[in-house]
């Protein structure tokens, strides 16, 4: 954890301001505050949850990967809006004491491994993949911004971290279930080492992390919760505040949001008013989402996002852990209702590719279904959660060449079947997925087929 002169100035003064800071003041730093720390706050959780919980699925202490034998299923619950292309391997990074090197394997030239990695704001700091090492594999140092040693000839690339947490959740390209073998041995050699055990020295002694309790997970529906704010106090320990945030950070001070204090309530900063805060946060995310167009406004490096708070926070709401737009693009359109209402199992809905006209992608795309609210695969029959890119041989043609995906409910019959995609009985989204998109798709000329709803 840091200690830093602006958090002690900070402290400073929230203390004097605490006295005559008003309930509009209030509600508005609140409101502001859960945006800023909401992708913190589900960050946390999660690195908490696979860290310190030895009865959970994916649990593995830090610095050690969890890999995934299989896609995911309707039973994996970590995290929202899971893709079913990609058997997962995840880890949380420590990297306080010392950096840490990640080392993977060389492949062929086909199959796609995307590497991310997140700082604990869900920053995208770095991405490892096709585009910027081929599939060569190679040995690369995770760092904090304070390491300054010496970097081994044998390391291709420091990537640097704000945040003392860092999670990665790698994403190796599954063909077909008879693949998953290859997958698997890919897995068992992707490695994470402290710089000290890479070079082969005495292991530094680093103090065990005590984290505390995350909240449960928020969303703009859950019932707003002040001690949000606390988590968010103990979270900031592990950040190293930014300088475009100084005059943020001093704002949300003035409520007593500042990183290792206890969030105390007081008498002008009672509980009625956070909660409203929280409320006119929760009301921003609806009303900002309609007007995404694509994913690559809401994922990436500080410097892509310009520090639009609201934007990550949407993308940790619907999609933590998403790629950047040169790596992974999500179409819009596939989200919703073409009026803004989400999609229901109560109707039917199709979409139509042209003839030899799917996503130009050099890797895949996949089209997934998830139940609303909680945006986790929907549980059917006959165990389809997408409709991908290696599925396109065994889809139907209609007679002039293009496809017809079914969107619903009940099956539209078994001469159709091959190109159905359950959705559940109530509300749901989809998320149309597409890795490595090729220029055509990143400028708008390639357009998506349109949701159409028949019944």
């Amino acid at each position: 954890m840091k200690s830093n002169i602006l958090l002690i100035f900070l402290l400073v003064i929230s203390v004097s301001s605490a006295q005559q800071i008003n309930k509009d003041s209030v509600i508005a730093i609140a409101r502001d505050a859960f945006v800023y720390g909401y992708p913190i706050i589900e960050n946390y959780r999660v690195m908490y949850q696979s860290t310190q919980d030895k009865t959970f699925a994916q649990y593995a202490p830090f610095n050690t990967f969890y890999h995934a034998n299989n896609v995911a299923t309707p039973e994996d619950t970590l995290f929202v809006s899971p893709n079913v292309d990609t058997p997962y391997s995840s880890a949380v990074i420590d990297v306080s004491c010392e950096p840490i090197v990640f080392t993977y394997p060389s492949t062929e030239d086909q199959r796609f491994i995307g590497v991310p990695f997140y700082d604990l704001y869900t920053h995208v700091i770095y991405t490892i993949s096709p585009l910027n090492n081929g599939n060569n594999g190679g040995s690369f140092i995770i760092a904090n911004e304070k390491w300054n040693g010496e970097v081994p000839k044998s390391i291709k690339k420091v990537i640097r971290s704000e945040t003392d947490l860092v999670y990665t959740l790698i994403r190796t390209q599954l063909y077909n279930r008879d693949d998953l073998p290859n997958v698997h041995k890919l897995q068992s050699q992707y490695k994470l080492q402290t710089l000290s055990e890479y070079l082969g020295k005495e292991k530094i002694n680093c103090p065990e992390k005590k984290l505390l309790d995350p909240i449960n997970p928020q969303s703009p529906t859950s019932e707003p919760d002040v001690h949000f704010f606390n988590v968010l106090n103990f979270a900031l320990t592990f950040c190293n505040p930014h300088p475009s945030e100084t005059e943020l950070l001093k704002r949300f001070a003035e409520i007593g949001i500042i990183a290792g204090k206890e969030f105390k309530l007081t008498e002008s900063i009672k509980e009625e008013y956070l909660i409203e805060g929280i409320k006119e946060a929760q009301k921003s995310f609806i009303t900002y989402l309609p007007n995404i167009k694509s994913s690559s406004e809401i994922f990436g490096s500080r410097e892509y996002l310009k520090n639009n708070y609201l934007g990550r926070a949407i993308g940790a709401w619907t999609g933590i852990y998403a790629n950047e737009a040169d790596v992974f693009l999500g179409i819009q359109g596939f989200d919703r209702q073409s009026d803004g209402k989400p999609f229901s199992g109560a109707n039917k809905y199709t979409a139509t590719f042209e003839k030899d006209n799917f996503p130009p992608v050099s890797a895949f795309w996949s089209i997934t279904m998830y139940s609303l609210p909680k945006r986790f695969l929907y549980a059917n029959k006959i165990e389809r959660y997408a409709i991908n890119s290696s599925m396109v041989e065994q889809l139907k043609k209609n007679s002039d060449g293009s496809v017809t995906i079914y969107i619903q409910h009940e099956s539209p019959g078994k001469e159709l079947e091959s190109n159905w995609l359950p959705s559940p009985e109530d509300l749901f989204t989809m998320a149309f997925r597409c890795y490595l998109p090729q220029e055509k798709l990143r400028n708008g000329k390639w357009q998506p087929p349109e949701v159409i709803k028949t019944k």
